[in-house]
């Protein structure tokens, strides 16, 4: 049932990185939707649902051919290797006095290496496995070969407009990549935890309510000899993350590795352009765009081709507000589109000024930025295939922020006690809405709490039939056997692509 359920976040979730925008106003005529004696749409039951779903989706998957992007991958995953391991401090040592080539690439790749092996906490803290060093992205220039017979790069000319890279594919055809920063150099300065993963070390931290003081305390660290015994009378969980009651105390128990914190600066460049050519055929073709000012805005922009796939965002993030647009699309049709407007985020009001070099200055600022942070108002809108599909909402962030703050004072002595409080919180303040190609509500998604095991879980509430399902329940292979082999086909292609880094086959 869990493989259902990834199967869904994969095929539908998608949907719900985004809610209404200013096009909500828009509609589209979609014919194939059941209508009434006059012409108007019907709201759809959830069997109906189940094939417009199933319909939909394989119109999603039928843009995705794995023989127009299989040279790309093919020859991404073999350049990658020829990148991964490359000594560039001794590369640029060999380009000798006056050319300023920065070694800073080194460290660059060492990250994306961390990046790849330490994905899981990318999204949750993208910074706790960035390798602490200066970034000085417009000041890495010059022109490079790869020789095979010795499996190295070498310098081979000064430039000082663009850093050049020369090397073959797979076939032994001319491969030139090219990139090339200009205008002003935006400097981001940080104080951030450096986390040492290769010691034996942990640090075993825990949640609880505490009685003397009425408050609920939060990241207390404790001694290895307590997480054992912490460990030994678990209710649930596993040896990382786990609950335990212990002497009559609930405690939310997790481990986590030693850091120190370290200054950390990136240079970044208005505008950064890159290209790839394989044998005079441009396979990628990238244009970024940056304004930054750390304390009032940050503006970043993009369109990125790779093959037939293009992608095309923008993201301006003010003292008080962010407005946002993704779109991707594949031989020149909208897949999907993506917009966000925000109201009341005051993220870059709440200045660290970079003071953190303890422990005790980042527990400080954490609970600063805590009780000052208003994540606003938000709306968000996707649709999908020029609109067939779309998934509208509104989110009262500081409403929902604040509900999630009174949880962390409140005690709670069960599982399913919280995880009802954390499904009202939600449905109170997050509403999120299906629609098919018109105005018409069909279905709302919503939180719950199961049964079986207390945990909060996404529902599906179909409006037609007043009913609500899991999404485990809902995304079977029952109902959508086809969807989901057609999706294990896809992108087991695109892995199959992999040869220099192999990767598991999915199953759904």
């Amino acid at each position: 049932m869990r493989k259902h359920l990834i199967f869904a976040l994969t095929v539908v979730v998608m949907a719900m990185l985004a809610f209404a925008s200013c096009d909500k106003k828009k509609t589209t005529n979609n014919t194939d939707l059941p209508t009434t004696s006059d012409g108007a749409q019907k709201r759809l039951t959830r069997e109906e649902q189940v094939d417009k779903l199933n319909d939909l989706g394989q119109k999603v998957l039928a843009n995705f051919k794995t023989q127009e992007q299989e040279d790309l991958i093919r020859l991404t995953d073999y350049l990658a290797a020829r990148f991964e391991n490359a000594n560039w401090k001794a590369v640029l040592d060999s380009a000798g006095e006056g050319h300023a080539a920065y070694p800073g690439l080194n460290p660059m790749m060492a990250t994306m290496r961390r990046l790849s092996v330490n994905a899981c906490y990318a999204p949750m803290d993208f910074m706790a496995v960035v390798t602490p060093d200066n970034w000085y992205v417009s000041d890495f220039y010059g022109e490079f070969e790869y020789i095979d017979s010795d499996s190295k790069w070498r310098f081979i000319a000064k430039n000082d407009n663009a850093a050049i890279f020369h090397c073959t594919d797979m076939t032994g055809k001319e491969v030139l990549i090219t990139i090339k920063a200009t205008g002003d150099t935006y400097s981001i300065t940080d104080t951030v935890k450096v986390y040492d993963y290769n010691t034996t070390k942990r640090i075993y931290v825990v949640d609880y309510w505490d009685e003397n003081t009425e408050k609920y305390v939060e990241g207390r660290e404790i001694s290895e000899k307590l997480f054992n015994e912490l460990l030994n009378n678990r209710d649930e969980g596993d040896d990382e993350y786990f609950t335990a009651t212990y002497n009559g105390i609930y405690y939310h128990v997790h481990v986590g590795y030693p850091y120190t914190m370290q200054p950390y600066t990136v240079h970044v460049p208005t505008n950064i352009e890159a290209t790839l050519n394989d044998n005079g055929t441009e396979m990628i073709n990238i244009n970024l765009s940056f304004d930054i000012n750390r304390k009032d805005h940050v503006k970043v922009a993009g369109n990125v081709r790779l093959a037939n796939v293009i992608q095309t965002y923008d993201l301006n993030i003010t003292r008080n507000a962010v407005r946002g647009n993704y779109e991707m699309a594949v031989n020149g049709k909208s897949i999907c589109k993506l917009a966000l407007d925000n109201n009341g985020f005051n993220a870059l009001a709440i200045d660290p000024n970079n003071n953190l070099s303890t422990r005790g200055d980042v527990n400080k600022y954490e609970t600063k930025l805590q009780n000052e942070l208003k994540p606003g108002k938000t709306t968000i809108l996707l649709t999908l295939l020029g609109g067939e599909m779309s998934i509208r909402g509104e989110i009262d962030g500081d409403a929902l922020y604040n509900g999630l703050k009174k949880m962390k004072e409140k005690e709670y002595n069960e599982q399913r006690q919280w995880a009802t409080d954390y499904a009202e919180n939600w449905n109170e303040n997050v509403y999120m809405f299906v629609y098919y190609g018109s105005d018409i509500k069909q279905a709302q998604i919503k939180m719950d709490v199961d049964d079986m095991n207390y945990e909060v879980v996404p529902v599906i509430y179909f409006i037609e039939d007043k009913m609500a399902m899991q999404f485990d329940e809902f995304f079977t292979r029952r109902s959508y056997g086809d969807l989901i082999d057609a999706t294990e086909a896809l992108i087991n292609g695109y892995i199959s692509f992999f040869k220099e880094h192999q990767i598991e086959p999915v199953d759904f």
